[in-house]
């Protein structure tokens, strides 16, 4: 056991730089966008709400007629 705080706080230290070492570099930073010309709209996506809220309740109504 180690007894003498020193010794203590440079065997903590060592572990976490032994941690930090196994852990991959970050990613470097993606490109910012591609600046859309003036009047050009993106593609249309539908909005999320569509996909999961009104999707299901579209096949009950075509279930219950």
């Amino acid at each position: 056991m180690v007894t003498d705080p020193a010794q203590a706080c440079r065997f903590w230290m060592a572990s976490l730089l032994s941690i930090a070492d196994l852990n991959p570099a970050a990613a470097p930073p993606a490109p910012p966008p591609c600046p859309r010309a003036p009047g050009v709209r993106p593609p249309w996506r539908p909005h999320p709400v569509y996909l999961y809220v009104l999707w299901p309740h579209l096949a009950l109504l075509l279930y219950a007629s």
